[in-house]
Parts: structure tokens; sequence; C-alpha cells
């Protein structure tokens, strides 16, 4: 029975797609409060993305940001292996964790020209982990956003990526990690910046090999399974 529940929700994901479903629209307030967001986490440095002296090979003016993935977890224990302690981390740091069909991205530019960010609309297939305001529920239709994206502003095509993150395509399957849902629900979760994990064939491939303990291939039934008993051992930090 679920199996039919989640092919009912995935048509319908797909039929919302052949409508032209378009991504929740952010007021700029919203852009900006994001921006406030990211620069308060440092995540990039404030500069105006026309001045910007790098572009990519098609001629659009940007940069590429590069990521260094964690290389010490610390102690093991209690868990059994590393991966278990990756998993379980990236499970007690998000609001909510779902399976997911994109259906649209918007990317937006900051007043300011100094941050670009793309918000995407997702259908929940699957809730693993649900949000306290359950927002991320099957059937229900999601926002998230990330850093980067493309743009035409003034004339000029900007570009920001982030290295070996894809972007989403529409009508495909991914596993998020999801954080930051207001308790209003006036703002977008934020999806992982640093990794795309795509879901093909019930296996997941994340775009960065070993985030959250993850690697190619893995059985998502497998992992959802793993989850949910790392849950019920492990306390997440308060």
């Amino acid at each position: 029975m679920r199996y039919y529940v989640k092919m009912l929700i995935f048509l319908l994901a797909c039929l919302a797609l052949s409508f032209g479903a378009q991504a929740n629209q952010l007021t700029q307030a919203q852009v900006e409060t994001l921006r406030a967001q990211y620069f308060k986490q440092e995540i990039v440095p404030s500069v105006n993305l026309h001045n910007v002296r790098t572009s990519f090979p098609d001629g659009t003016k940007g940069f590429t940001r590069y990521h260094i993935p964690e290389m010490g977890w610390g102690p093991i224990k209690p868990y059994a292996t590393l991966s278990d302690l990756a998993l379980h981390r990236q499970y007690c740091a998000s609001d909510a964790v779902v399976l997911a069909t994109h259906l649209s991205s918007t990317s937006y530019l900051s007043q300011a020209k100094d941050l670009l960010m793309t918000a995407s609309d997702f259908a929940v297939i699957d809730v693993i982990k649900g949000d306290s305001q359950r927002i991320a529920r099957v059937g229900n239709t999601i926002d998230a956003v990330r850093y980067g994206g493309e743009v035409t502003d003034q004339g000029e095509k900007l570009r920001v990526t982030v290295s070996k993150r894809p972007d989403y395509v529409a009508g495909h399957q991914y596993l998020l990690f999801l954080k930051g849902k207001t308790s209003t629900g006036l703002m977008p979760f934020h999806a992982s910046e640093y990794a795309t994990l795509e879901v093909l064939d019930h296996r997941i491939y994340p775009s960065e090999k070993h985030w959250g303990g993850l690697e190619p291939g893995d059985s998502y039934l497998d992992t959802v399974d793993c989850i949910r008993e790392l849950s019920a051992t492990f306390k997440c930090p308060q």
C-alpha cells in the first residue's frame, strides 16, 4: 500500500510539472533576510558580482565556490562506524529529512548584487523526519533555498556555482536534509549547500562522496532503516 501511495504522489508531482509549476516567488525582503543569514555564517565575502574579474568559459561573469570536506570526525564511540556517526549528525542537524521530486527553481540576486541564491519547489514523497510545524508532509509542496544560481541583471549574465554540487533537475527525485524553517512558515528551508543527493531506482547518489556517511549507490530503503535505528538508539545533542 505504501508503494502505491508514493507512486500516486509522484504522478501528481509530474502532473504539476507538466502544467509548468513555478517555484514560490521570494519577496525582496525575504531575499535580504536570507542574505543576512548567509553573511552571518561567513559563507561568502561581500563583493559586487558585476565587479568580479573571473568568468566561466561561456563568458558569464561569476565564480565557483570550493568546499573542503570535513576530514576528522572525532571519537567514533558509541557508533559502530564513521558512516553511522556522519549520518546521525546530519539527521540531528536537520529540521526535516524527506524524499521529494523537484518541480522548479528560480534564482535571485540581492540588492547589493553580492549574493545569488536559488529557491526550489519540491513535492514530498516520503518523510523520514518531520519538522515541528508539519510543513514537510507527504503530498505537500515545500520550498528550499541554496547558495548560488544564475540571473541576468542590467543586461549582464551572472553565475555562482558550488564545486561538486550539481543543480536540481525538474522531475528527478532527491533526498533532502532541510534546516531552518521558521515557525511562521514565511521563509524557505535551507537545503544542503555542498551536496546534491539524487535518488534513482531506489538508490542514493551523493554528488560529494562520503557526504553524511553516504556512498554512491547506497540503498534508499536501507538508509532510511539505518537512520531510524540510529535515531532510536542515540539521542540528538540538545
